[in-house]
């Protein structure tokens, strides 16, 4: 499993936003996916542009990475929202992004930051890491809601609507 390290900036906000004794920050984690352009490259000390999900390995049979996977928190309480963690990636598998999903939330928990929900658009692989996180999606056993992996409270799941939208006009 990768380790979600916070963007250093992103981390410093949240916890000085968190401390602060008015009302707890209720926020929502989201996450989505971005294609990028396909190219390696070298600027004489380090190379760029492979898969890199944050575990600091260095593998040269590494692929190029075609994706960003960025994840960001968007008060629900206030009017403010902070990307805390990008990876390069080439695929991943919806038990990986829920792995991501479930550090992620961890670290917020430790700042202080309580997530009441994840919203993300809905490819096939994301259902895959709703259900690992235990939510369920199937219309029959519809429960779109998991319980937090340090916390225990419930988290609710939130599809993205324009996403939802085009997936549902664009393939009848």
């Amino acid at each position: 499993m990768a380790t979600l390290a916070l963007l250093r900036p992103s981390c410093s906000l949240l916890k000085t936003r968190s401390k602060r004794p008015e009302n707890e920050v209720l926020c929502s984690l989201m996450l989505d996916e971005m294609a990028i352009m396909k190219k390696i490259e070298f600027d004489g000390k380090k190379t760029f542009g492979f898969v890199d999900i944050g575990s600091a390995v260095t593998n040269d049979g590494a692929p190029a990475a075609t994706q960003a996977l960025v994840f960001m928190v968007v008060c629900v309480n206030g009017s403010w929202k902070v990307p805390i963690g990008f990876f390069f990636i080439h695929g991943m598998t919806g038990k990986e992004k829920a792995n991501l999903v479930r550090e992620c939330l961890h670290q917020l928990g430790q700042i202080g930051i309580k997530v009441i929900s994840l919203t993300c658009d809905g490819p096939s692989c994301h259902f895959a890491m709703l259900s690992d996180l235990g939510a369920s999606m199937d219309p029959e056993n519809l429960d779109p809601s998991f319980t937090h992996p340090s916390s225990g409270r419930k988290i609710f799941v939130i599809l993205d609507v324009c996403h939802t939208l085009k997936l549902i006009l664009c393939h009848p």
